[in-house]
Formats: structure tokens, C-alpha cells, sequence
């Protein structure tokens, strides 16, 4: 689990100690933990340090969505991996990001195969360095317009290679 103090604010001027302080605190929680288990971890901490120091703290969660993994043998991941392997001439490497978006809420409640790909360079993703090739966005559309062929290929050989 990782945890990253997003913002800060408070205080009135710059000579006077502030009576508050509100943060924001951003929380990636990893794939087979609870959000609720992070919740009540975070509900005890909380608790201990504000009877500690005698400070009144309060909290409002914004957002709790659960981590989501692809399975690694899904006919999906398969489908990508191969048409990236047919565009690219790489075999794919699969990365765990720990960000929460559409695969982790349409996974989680629908149950369904989902992955996540795109151009660009994941490392800088929602950085000011974040940025798209041309030709890697172009690169890109050949690889989806290849993996829906192989999608299709593997769900009618399902018999073949397993049902998943």
C-alpha cells in the first residue's frame, strides 16, 4: 500500500500558527486488500494519534474503489499481448498500476475480463511530463484494431485453449 499527501491548506497569515489544517491524502491500495481493511486501520490510527496529542480530527472518505487485477490467462490479455507482439515485434510487458480508473470500477462490479492499454509512457502518466507520440498514438489503433481480430479468433477456439 502506498500512501501520498496530495494537498495541504491552512492557516491565515504567515506570522500566526494555524488552529487547522486540511489534507488530502491519496491511497493505493493493492490487489487482495480490502478498502474496508484500509478504512479500519486508518479509523485506529487516527483515533490513537487524536487521543495522544488531544486534537480533534475528523475525515470524509471521496472515493473507495476496490484494486482490480487482470487475470494474466484471460483470452483478452492473451488477444493484446499477441497483437502487440504482431504490431511491435516485443513481447508485452504487463505492468501493475495501482491507480484506480474504468478497469477497476467495471471490473469489480461487472465481473468481466478488462485490461488497460494505451500510447504513451506509463511512468509519466498524470505528470507535467505526460505526453503522446503521433506515431505511437497511430501505433496504438493498429494494435486494438489487431487485438479485436485475435478476441475473435481465441473466443471461437475457446475449446482449444481453455474457457477462460
Amino acid at each position: 500500500m502506498s500512501l501520498s499527501l496530495t494537498e495541504i491548506s491552512g492557516g491565515s497569515s504567515h506570522n500566526v500558527t494555524p488552529q487547522k489544517c486540511k489534507i488530502t491524502v491519496d491511497i493505493r491500495i493493492p490487489n487482495g486488500v480490502k478498502c474496508l481493511e484500509v478504512l479500519d486501520s486508518l479509523d485506529r490510527s487516527i483515533k490513537n494519534i487524536s487521543g495522544i496529542r488531544k486534537l480533534k480530527i475528523s475525515y470524509r472518505i471521496e472515493d473507495m474503489t476496490e484494486p482490480f487485477e487482470a487475470d494474466h490467462s484471460s483470452r483478452l490479455v492473451r488477444a493484446l499481448s499477441l497483437s502487440i507482439l504482431d504490431i511491435c515485434k516485443v513481447r508485452p510487458l504487463l505492468l501493475r498500476k495501482t491507480g484506480t480508473g474504468d478497469m477497476n470500477v467495471l471490473g469489480n462490479s461487472l465481473k468481466i475480463p478488462m485490461v488497460t492499454f494505451g500510447p504513451g509512457e506509463s511512468h509519466v502518466s498524470h505528470s507535467k511530463d505526460e505526453r503522446v507520440e503521433i506515431q505511437s498514438f497511430l501505433t496504438s489503433i493498429e494494435i486494438y484494431n489487431r487485438a479485436l481480430f485475435h478476441t475473435s479468433r481465441l473466443h471461437h477456439n475457446k475449446k482449444d485453449i481453455g474457457t477462460k
